[in-house]
């Protein structure tokens, strides 16, 4: 009799020690969770320039498109940029006529597949490292081109910074 008394002391002060220790972990641990702000959504300005009135219905489609997106993340619109966007166009070109699909530079994104903007930017971010180009909140200038169904979206901190890849020359 005895010793079941004894089990069961030693049982209920063991629990109590170990209740006592995770409440002192718990309590005594700082908060990891701060309160984290949403991002503040706006309406991206109107696009207007050269580079936007030479782009197609489509490309214009997908500015828009990614001009909403980041505007609804608190991501800056980017500036699109006239040489990004010949640059693009040539790339997507190479592809759709040599009908390989492979990276001519380290600050793009390429999508074959659709020959809808929308739905390029979709499959983008469907893709985690395809979104986490387009999320960038380092880039400032950006180019959209395609040809078909082949696209390519080069982003970048400035046109300093900017490497144009492999270069395609125009037949």
């Amino acid at each position: 009799m005895k010793r079941g008394i004894v089990l069961v002391v030693i049982f209920v002060i063991a629990s109590q020690v170990a209740d006592a220790r995770i409440r002192r972990v718990y309590y005594s641990t700082p908060q990891t969770s701060q309160s984290v702000q949403k991002p503040q959504a706006y309406e991206p300005a109107p696009r207007e320039g050269a580079a936007w009135d030479a782009l197609s219905a489509e490309e214009q489609a997908f500015v828009i498109g990614l001009d909403a997106y980041r505007a609804k993340l608190g991501l800056p619109q980017l500036e699109l940029v006239e040489q990004l966007v010949n640059d693009c166009r040539r790339w997507s070109r190479h592809l759709e006529r040599t009908g390989r699909f492979y990276h001519g530079s380290p600050q793009e994104n390429i999508a074959l597949g659709h020959e809808e903007g929308e739905l390029t930017l979709r499959q983008w971010r469907n893709s985690s490292g395809h979104d986490m180009k387009l999320r960038n909140r380092n880039d400032v200038v950006f180019g959209i081109g395609n040809c078909g169904r082949h696209w390519t979206y080069r982003a970048t901190t400035s046109l300093e910074n900017y490497t144009p890849g492999t270069v395609v020359k125009e037949d």
